[in-house]
């Protein structure tokens, strides 16, 4: 699941370097690029990370065991988990202001070519 990401990633950054451009159509294509970016990471990911964050580890219990469940207190795996959490909480956040300048520089080129 990484590599598409990391590719979405490298997209984001061409389109990005590109905007520089005079051509406002690169601003738009950053913005739709980076809201669903933004969408997923905060809506998807950041609570699907939280949702499973467990401080336990669990052993026997299963349907077909005859062993008691045993859990003993993992702090480690569940901080490394809120932590992935926050990291997709954050990212999304940056992603969404990041999409909130670059459809406001869209729409001021847009705008001063109707004006003149």
């Amino acid at each position: 699941a990484r590599v598409p990401r990391t590719l979405w990633e490298i997209c984001i950054a061409v389109i990005a370097t590109r905007a520089k451009s005079s051509n406002p159509i690169f601003c738009l294509v950053l913005a739709l690029m980076t809201i669903s970016t933004a969408l997923i990471d905060i809506f998807i990911w950041a609570p699907g990370f939280a949702m499973f964050a467990s401080f336990e580890t669990c052993t026997g219990g299963g349907i077909f065991s005859r062993q008691p469940k045993i859990c003993k207190t993992d702090y480690v795996k569940g901080a490394g988990r809120l932590f992935t959490s926050v990291q997709s909480l954050l990212t999304g956040l940056f992603y969404l202001v990041t999409s909130v300048v670059s459809w406001s520089v869209f729409v001021d080129e847009r705008d001063s070519k109707i004006a003149i």
